[in-house]
């Protein structure tokens, strides 16, 4: 299988699945719209994947129980709408993967058993939040997430259980829980560190989403 390089030698654009299970480099899948379901179920894939900004959508199980996978980066200006139901589960050893500003759909058990996945920032923008999303996720200590989205990862934050840190975004301002089991080590951090610390409004989105007892 004939297989392009790049002038960047660590960057391969592959054009089969069997030409790039034979290698370990930073890899760009070709510019599409679509990846489609289970089109790399099982695969023996090493490396770094990169997806280019021309997809919107990712399929069912698209990458799905990749043991050799470790990074999955997209490019700028990504129009990637949607990431279906399995599409990463069971990549044990992803250790980042990039969600876009422009991700409104993340389906259920999407990330599942990626156990060494550590961070994940999920775009403020998001719609839609599957069900048991990062379940299995037993090194996932940090997730980044908009206002409107803290709820639907609260509601699984008992799944996720090496889970110590939720950062919450919303329009300049972090609200930051350090330690969800405690309780604890809640304050509003501001972009704009000019601006001064409103303990009401700490205390009130504390009461709001249960974290402190009214």
């Amino acid at each position: 299988m004939k297989i392009s390089e790049k002038k960047d030698p660590k960057e391969t654009v592959f054009s089969s699945v069997e030409a790039f299970q034979q290698q370990d480099k930073t890899w760009t899948l070709p510019r599409k719209e679509y990846v489609y379901t289970n089109a790399f179920l099982g695969s023996d894939l090493k490396g770094t994947f990169v997806l280019p900004n021309t997809y919107v959508g990712i399929g069912l199980a698209a990458f799905s129980e990749m043991p050799k996978l470790r990074r999955w980066l997209v490019e700028k200006g990504s129009k990637l709408k949607q990431i279906s139901s399995h599409a990463f589960a069971n990549c044990q050893f992803l250790r980042e993967i990039e969600i876009p500003d422009s991700v409104e759909i993340i389906g259920s058990y999407a990330f599942k058993n990626c156990e060494f996945l550590e961070k994940l920032v999920i775009p403020e923008g998001i719609k839609e939040l599957g069900e048991g999303f990062a379940e299995g996720c037993y090194q996932l200590s940090s997730i980044t997430c908009g206002i409107d989205t803290y709820p639907l990862i609260a509601k699984q934050r008992s799944q996720i259980a090496g889970l110590r840190e939720i950062v919450i975004m919303d329009k300049g301002k972090i609200i930051k829980r350090s330690d969800l089991r405690c309780h604890t080590s809640l304050y509003v951090e501001s972009k704009n560190y000019n601006e001064d610390y409103n303990d009401d409004y700490d205390r009130e989105a504390a009461e709001k989403d249960d974290i402190l007892p009214r």
